[in-house]
């Protein structure tokens, strides 16, 4: 999936990510000081584009997941898709909750 994200003038930027989905909802696990975590702060617009840059879009806003019951489903999520590639789910919580990971919420708009 891609990911666009928009600066303070509403440039648009899109990188590819990783991600799980849920109930209409799409997570995403990122550092706290990556470029998108870091204009999703100032504005939450994202828009998400599967399979390919040009593929269906989903025009969303984004949140910073702070609570251990949403963080926890989210990479339980994340490591059944990827073959436990981000690793215990207590680490990833605790890197959420108290270091620089994030774990972003998208929801439809």
């Amino acid at each position: 999936m891609y990911i666009t994200t928009y600066n303070a003038e509403g440039k648009p930027g899109t990188v590819e990510v990783w991600f799980a989905h849920d109930n209409g909802r799409v997570f995403i696990y990122t550092g706290r000081s990556s470029v998108k975590a870091q204009k999703l702060l100032k504005d939450p617009r994202a828009t998400l584009a599967f399979g390919s840059r040009s593929g269906p879009r989903m025009d969303g806003k984004a949140q910073f997941r702070a609570d251990e019951a949403s963080i926890r489903r989210a990479v339980t999520l994340l490591n059944a898709k990827y073959d436990n590639y981000y690793g215990p789910v207590d680490a990833v919580v605790n890197t959420c909750l108290h270091g620089d990971g994030v774990m972003l919420e998208i929801t439809p708009l």
